[in-house]
This record gives C-alpha cells, structure tokens and sequence, in this order.
C-alpha cells in the first residue's frame, strides 16, 4: 500500500465508487421488484374485497332504500290521508330516501379521498435510502482527515 501511486490510489478509489453505485443501483432494481410483486397482489386482493363489498353494499342500499320509502309512503299515506293529502305523505318516503343516499355518498367520498392521501404518502425504497444514508456517512468518514 505505502508503494503504490497517486494515479493508483484515485484509479482504485474511481473503482470503489463505480462499483459501489453499481450495487446501489442493483439494490434498487431488486426493491423495485419485490415491492413491485407485493403491490399487484395486494392491490388484486383488494380488488376482489372491494368488488364482493360493493356487490352486497348495492344489494343492502337496495333493499334499504326500498323499505324506507316503502314504510314512508305507508306512514304518510295514513297520516296525511285523513286529509286528503296523500301524495304528500307518499312524496315524503322519496325524500327520505334521497337524503339517506346523499349522506352516504358523502361519507363514501371522503373515506376514499382519506385513502387516496394515505397512498400518496407511502415512501417507496426504504432499503435503498437506507443504505445510501450509510454510504454517504462512510464516504464523509474517508474523507475526513484522521486526527494524529
């Protein structure tokens, strides 16, 4: 070590260096696509969840929807009948009803916008970054002059 050159000593260190990018590059491409095989299977499970869950949420608001205006129409035609004003009372299952879907749709769209911010804020590569943090600390090191 004490024989070798100046001219050596940078062409080993050039070396170090391009095969140290090399690997962090190598890292990167292998994260990419483990997390790559990770998010398609996820995001397939969670496909068939959200599928089979809107299904029964269609069937059940359905279903819901149906009865509440039914029972609305029912209770405003006994009520409003006695005065001639029937229609009204069944008018008023329909406007209940409306409501009930408007609400629900509100939660809906915000639980999913609450969602849609929670994956932006995913930090992809947590390894890479990690071992790029410890190169950087080991270059600053060698850099750094040692104290005698």
């Amino acid at each position: 070590m004490a024989s070798a050159t100046l001219a050596e000593l940078i062409g080993r260190l050039v070396n170090d260096g391009s095969e140290l990018i090399d690997k962090q590059i190598e890292l990167a491409k292998q994260e990419v696509k483990d997390d790559l095989g990770e998010v398609v299977a996820t995001a397939k499970t969670g496909a068939i969840a959200a599928g089979l869950a809107l299904a029964a949420g269609l069937l059940a608001t359905i279903w819901l929807f149906t009865a509440v205006i039914w029972f609305f129409n029912w209770l405003g035609e006994k009520l409003l009948g006695l005065a001639g004003l029937g229609w009204l009372g069944a008018s008023l299952g329909w406007l209940i009803g409306l409501i009930i879907v408007a609400v629900l749709g509100w939660i809906s769209y915000r639980t999913i916008m609450r969602t849609v911010r929670r994956g932006k804020s995913i930090r992809p590569l947590a390894r890479t970054r990690t071992t790029l943090k410890e190169d950087l600390e080991w270059v600053r090191q060698l850099r750094t002059p040692s104290a005698k």
